[in-house]
């Protein structure tokens, strides 16, 4: 009798491991999450005629991006900014890229470097164009990263990216192909985008 309950207790306990067993092996074979996660079909953003994605925002600009990028709009609740956003990359999960726009509470670029001191030693500053409006462009080191400063009727446009070969190449795209899509109006701004830049650390 006593040799029947135990192989029905052995019986019992093999089911049980046999069962977990089977859950952690359903698991592991799960693929993982992505890092961006992708859009409804109807939602994926236009390709264009080079193979790159259109971005539109509705703060009134346009660029084209590369596949290999997702992008993140922030929330921002500060009426002074007009769009911050955030590219990442799945094969480079600890980097990302940044398009702010804000209010200028500054005349200059200059302005704007004083009250935001930059990390690392500066490389090379040349003056650039972004969608026709007249800025400069800044290389660092210690740590590496690409800038993009331009200031115009009040707004200032901010992009940001580590100085790399992936990044690099991503940073050329969008500022390239970055474009107004309707004239930019400024809202007068209080002082407070100045603390927030200055809050932002990009890595």
């Amino acid at each position: 009798m006593m040799s029947k309950k135990k192989n029905i207790v052995i019986l019992g306990v093999g089911i049980a491991i046999l069962f977990v067993l089977g859950i952690l092996v359903f698991l592991k074979t799960q693929k993982p999450s992505s890092l961006v996660s992708p859009l409804p079909e109807e939602e994926m953003p236009a390709e264009t005629e080079t193979g790159k994605l259109l971005y539109e925002d509705e703060a009134g600009f346009s660029f084209q991006y590369p596949q290999t990028l997702g992008i993140v709009e922030k929330d921002v609740s500060d009426p002074n900014t007009y769009s911050s956003l955030e590219l990442l990359s799945k094969s480079h999960p600890e980097e990302k890229m940044v398009v702010k726009i804000i209010d200028a509470d500054f005349s200059t670029i200059e302005v704007w470097l004083k009250n935001n001191p930059q990390e690392g030693k500066l490389v090379s500053e040349k003056e650039v164009s972004l969608s026709e409006m007249k800025g400069k462009s800044f290389q660092y080191a210690d740590p590496s990263k690409n800038l993009i400063l331009v200031i115009d009727s009040g707004i200032l446009y901010r992009l940001e990216a580590p100085d790399s070969d992936f990044w690099r190449s991503a940073f050329e795209t969008i500022s390239s192909t970055f474009k107004l899509t309707e004239e930019q109006t400024s809202s007068g701004g209080t002082g407070s985008s100045i603390i927030e830049e200055e809050e932002e650390v990009i890595e």
